[in-house]
Order: C-alpha cells, then sequence, then structure tokens
C-alpha cells in the first residue's frame, strides 16, 4: 500500500496553478510534486497527465469566486456607486489570478486537450448570469433603469477584463499607467450614468 496523500486536493491544485503560472507548460510533474511535499507517484494517482492536472488547476481557479457569492447581500445594500466599486475591485482581484491561467490555456490549445471547462455552464457564463441577476435585482428596486441586465452585466465586466489583459500583457512597458482604483472609479462613474435611476 502506498504511503498516504498528505494535501488537500484544493491546496495542491492551488500550487499547481502557482507553479504552471511561474513557469508556463514547461512546468513539470515533479516541480508541482515538490512544491506540494508530495511525492511524484501520490501526484500521478490523482491526475494520470501534466495536461489533466493543468486543465484541473485551472478550472479550480474559476470555479467559485467569492465575488459571485456576496451578489444576493449586495442587492439594495449602500450607495450603488461604492458597491458598485468594491464588486469592481473583488472582480479584477480574481481576473488576475484566473486571467494567466486562461491565456496560458489559450496558448497551449492542443497539447493535452486544451483549453477547459467542460460541462453544461462553464463558470464563465455562471458568473455573467450572476451579474445579471444582480443588476436585474437592483432595477426591480428602482435604483437602476429598466434595460436588458445581460448587456448591464456585459458593459460592466468586459472593460474591468480589458484592464486586465493590458495590465498583463503591457505591465512593463506601462505606456498608460492607471492605478486600478483611479481607473474603477471612473468606469463605475461611466458606467452609472448610462443605467442608475435618475
Amino acid at each position: 500500500m502506498g504511503r498516504p496523500e498528505v494535501i488537500e486536493r484544493s491546496a495542491l491544485l492551488d500550487i499547481a496553478r502557482d507553479v504552471f503560472k511561474d513557469r508556463g507548460m514547461r512546468a513539470t510533474t515533479a516541480e508541482v510534486a515538490q512544491r506540494a511535499g508530495i511525492s511524484e507517484g501520490a501526484l500521478f494517482k490523482r491526475f494520470k497527465t501534466k495536461a489533466e492536472l493543468f486543465r484541473a488547476a485551472v478550472e479550480h481557479v474559476g470555479e467559485a469566486p467569492a465575488w459571485i457569492a456576496s451578489l444576493p447581500a449586495r442587492v439594495g445594500r449602500g450607495p450603488l456607486a461604492e458597491e458598485l466599486e468594491e464588486l469592481a475591485l473583488e472582480m479584477l482581484q480574481f481576473a488576475r489570478t484566473l486571467m494567466p491561467c486562461v491565456l496560458m490555456a489559450h496558448a497551449n490549445n492542443g497539447e493535452g486537450d486544451l483549453p477547459v471547462w467542460h460541462g453544461t455552464m462553464p463558470p464563465p457564463i455562471r458568473a455573467l448570469k450572476a451579474l445579471a441577476a444582480y443588476f436585474e435585482a437592483e432595477m426591480k428596486l428602482g435604483r437602476l433603469r429598466d434595460g436588458d441586465p445581460e448587456i448591464y452585466a456585459r458593459t460592466f465586466v468586459g472593460p474591468l477584463m480589458h484592464f486586465v489583459v493590458m495590465d498583463l500583457l503591457h505591465r512593463s512597458q506601462d505606456f498608460m499607467p492607471i492605478a486600478t482604483e483611479t481607473f474603477v472609479r471612473g468606469h463605475v462613474r461611466v458606467i452609472l450614468r448610462g443605467i442608475e435611476s435618475p
């Protein structure tokens, strides 16, 4: 009987994600196992290939962001601008963790059955639907103009994702430096001009 696995799956996937983020697809399963403090054999008992480990690590990042769980409690709470700024900051923090993994998955398409997210509703779609439901609930309270909540959600998310991608791709060149808080405040102000009830 082999030695028991001594690390929780979620902790192992966090470690694997960090190794892949640091080293890309050059990362080895031996590096992941070493950083996790387990044998490579124990790693292969859970994941048959490096591609399977990579896919699981990326899927794990997108599984249950805290900002989604917070949406129902945000409805009708506090000034709308403050709530949306706080939400946007949480979403940016999450996206900064997720986006490098997603970009890496798509860059390595075809290597080990990538990209990721199998099943009926991928996490990004679940997130968009949850955000649309939040905007719909705010509309029902009269805090937002009547409109299409999915368009509100996509309009809110799009610039945030663009901000993260530009930061990841061009951070070192600093062509258009802007503090995250400044961007979020301006973004929310622009969005609310179009959708907040008068």
